[in-house]
């Protein structure tokens, strides 16, 4: 606990407001000022304090314990409801999601009790048995526990004079100020919670005695957002002496806002008119109880930092936010894109009836998987058509001399298609090129294509395919001068039908392996080159023991071909693939069904990945979903067949480990090392 001394210190330049100049237009709440940046929020917590919903004055701390106590409380109960937060960059600040607020406060009370205008204690003395369209018997007393919580909801600061006005249930669906299907879901999550908090706060010895929960619209999807059980936003009571007190008709201890309106109500201050001025011993009092009621909940000590802080928030958010590189917008955004491949697909699923004509038959549950199946009789194929991206600029701007790196290019452009067909269960048969130019002009560097071409061989060789062939295509007036575009197509078949790999196979508490990956593959390299735009020397900075930037990058992808068939020829019940390319580790949910994947164990990221991360000012969860973060191959299996898999991975020189487990519920991937939780929207293939 902080004493009165660090507090009056701090005093003199407590946090009243801050402006980001780069972030553009502030916009100011009580406590909290604001910025928005494309689809995110900025929300910075100031130290202003308020009360009967006006700003009395500030409190040294306040922000911080605010802003990190929230940050708690929304972890601890992600698994009731989405919340708003993206991530915590500093102690005042909150990167959250740009959601549509619903202008209705859902107040949740477990007592009688309160001093303002919109308690009810207020209203049931005055003789009123109705309140807020509940119905109270007589003879009720002041911080009496109720039979259940209730529901009391009020506008957001929508009544007169800019305080909350107090509304009933059907008012508000009758006003249609909310929808009755989203005022339902919020009365139900609003219970949850105020369950979830009101259990955890009485293993800490309290007693949450009401609170307000904020709303928002997130892609038309309720989000819980602004704030949840601080002292700002709730009433906390000691437990262990309740009792006692409430027999005695003396007020509970409190460790909130309580203590605060207490001192006004005395001074003869209701919300109207001018407030007194706090005195600096009211000011160090609140200062203590919202650093105590931070630690009691969290089991957190709370440190403590030197005023001021303003140039700290400055310099934070401009690492954060300003330098920051997204994926979106620097190679491929997600967000467009997956939309029009979902449409694609059913589209195409419409022309599967013409492969009856030659007496063959689709298997419909491999479209939109990594590779399309189809049979006749007993016999299964699967073809594939991918593209390498554009790791071939990286191995262009890193070229020293005679080392060209299109050996490592030719390999991953093939890696990228058998990779992809092998999920199915598939073999690959013939692999065929795809390589367009702008002129010919390309083709005259010998040394590169020497290397390309034997890359691609030796690729093949590891595939155990046929090089079938290709096209080398000339697009003058569409493709760039000097450069090349590489993909490539193969087809396989499957040995038999036990082999096929599908994901209706998935069983609830089936183990995820997740095998290591040799770098970055041929996936995000378009955010890491704009990092490259940034560096001294481009792909030739020197990043560690040696290694230049664009080295770390053009390491090799492993092809997993024969570990895969390898498996199947041994009764490996292998119930499902993903090949973790585009997406990050969002990819380990690429299945159809409703199944939480839960990783509890991961590797560690190569070094590429921590200067990317480093240089690019991305969050850990926008790192792991879009780049493998060192783990590119997940394979679903039974439990009784871990140890004998490991074996035969290892075996293959590969190095795997047992990351989770699968189980019906939720879709979504839980990353629990990282506390890292991707939702089922964040995937969108199919």
């Amino acid at each position: 606990m902080l004493n009165s001394k660090t507090i009056i210190k701090a005093l003199p330049n407590i946090l009243q407001t801050v402006s980001v100049p780069h972030l553009g237009k502030k916009y100011k709440g009580k406590v909290r000022d604001f910025y928005i940046q494309e689809n995110n929020r900025i929300l910075i917590t100031t130290d202003r304090q308020s009360a009967f919903d006006v700003i009395l004055g500030c409190i040294p701390y306040k922000g911080a314990v605010l802003n990190l106590l929230a940050a708690f409380w929304f972890e601890k109960t992600k698994h009731i409801i989405e919340n708003h937060v993206i991530e915590i960059p500093d102690d005042n600040i909150t990167i959250a999601k740009n959601c549509v607020p619903i202008p209705v406060e859902m107040v949740v009370r477990g007592y009688i009790s309160g001093v303002t205008n919109t308690s009810i204690w207020g209203s049931y003395k005055k003789g009123e048995r109705e309140i807020y369209g509940i119905r109270f018997k007589d003879g009720l007393v002041k911080n009496q526990m109720l039979p259940n919580p209730i529901i009391t909801p009020t506008t957001h600061g929508g009544g007169k004079n800019g305080h909350d006005q107090r509304l009933t249930r059907d008012e508000i669906i009758k006003l249609k100020i909310v929808p009755k299907n989203t005022y339902e879901e919020m009365e139900e999550v609003a219970l949850k919670l105020f369950d979830f908090g009101s259990k955890w706060c009485k293993k800490k010895g309290l007693i949450l005695v009401d609170t307000k929960y904020e709303f928002g619209l997130y892609n038309g999807k309720l989000v819980v957002i602004d704030e949840i059980h601080t002292p700002d936003s709730s009433r906390f009571w000691l437990a262990k002496t309740y009792k006692e007190r409430f027999t005695k008709g003396i007020e509970p201890e409190n460790y909130d806002k309580e203590f605060l309106r207490l001192w006004y109500k005395e001074k003869g201050y209701d919300g109207n008119g001018k407030p007194p001025k706090m005195s600096t011993q009211l000011q160090i009092e609140l200062a203590k109880r919202y650093i105590n009621i931070y630690e009691k909940i969290t089991g957190k000590k709370f440190h403590s930092f030197d005023y001021p802080i303003e140039a700290r928030i400055i310099n934070n958010l401009s690492n954060l936010v300003k330098a920051k590189i997204t994926y979106a917008k620097v190679g491929d955004n997600y967000e467009t894109k997956d939309p029009i491949k979902i449409h694609t697909q059913n589209m195409a699923a419409k022309t599967g009836k013409n492969l009856l004509q030659h007496s063959f038959s689709e298997i419909e549950n491999s479209r939109g998987e990594s590779a399309y199946v189809w049979k006749r009789n007993n016999e299964y194929f699967a073809s594939v058509i991918e593209g390498l991206g554009t790791k071939n600029l990286v191995a262009d701007g890193t070229r020293d001399g005679e080392v060209t790196y299109y050996d490592v290019i030719g390999h991953d452009t093939v890696a990228t298609v058998v990779n992809d067909l092998i999920t199915v269960g598939a073999r690959p048969l013939v692999v065929h090129a795809y390589w367009a130019i702008q002129n010919n002009t390309w083709l005259y560097d010998k040394k590169r294509m020497n290397d390309l071409i034997l890359g691609w061989k030796t690729a093949c060789d590891l595939a155990a395919a046929s090089w079938g062939g290709g096209e080398t295509a000339t697009m003058k007036g569409i493709l760039k001068s000097n450069t090349v575009e590489l993909g490539g197509s193969a087809m396989g078949y499957i040995q038999k039908k036990d082999q096929l790999i599908e994901d209706s196979k998935l069983e609830n508490g089936d183990r995820i392996l997740l095998l290591s990956s040799n770098g970055i593959n041929a996936n995000g390299i378009s955010l890491a080159r704009a990092i490259a735009k940034k560096l001294p020397k481009g792909y030739r900075t020197i990043v560690s023991e040696n290694k230049t930037y664009g080295q770390l990058i053009l390491t090799k992808t492993n092809i997993y071909v024969r570990l895969i068939a390898d498996l199947l020829d041994n009764k490996v019940n292998i119930h499902y693939i993903s090949n973790i390319t585009g997406h990050g580790l969002r990819k380990i949910m690429r299945a159809k069904g409703d199944f939480s994947y839960i990783i509890e164990d991961i590797f560690d990221p190569q070094e590429v990945f921590s200067f990317i991360k480093k240089q690019s000012g991305l969050s850990e969860k926008e790192m792991y979903g879009t780049f493998n973060m060192g783990m590119d191959f997940a394979i679903f299996i039974p439990k009784n067949d871990v140890k004998k898999t490991i074996k035969m991975i290892q075996k293959h020189n590969f190095s795997v480990i047992e990351a989770g487990y699968i189980e019906k519920g939720e879709r979504k991937v839980v990353i629990v090392p990282k506390n890292i939780t991707y939702q089922s929207e964040a995937l969108a293939l199919r």
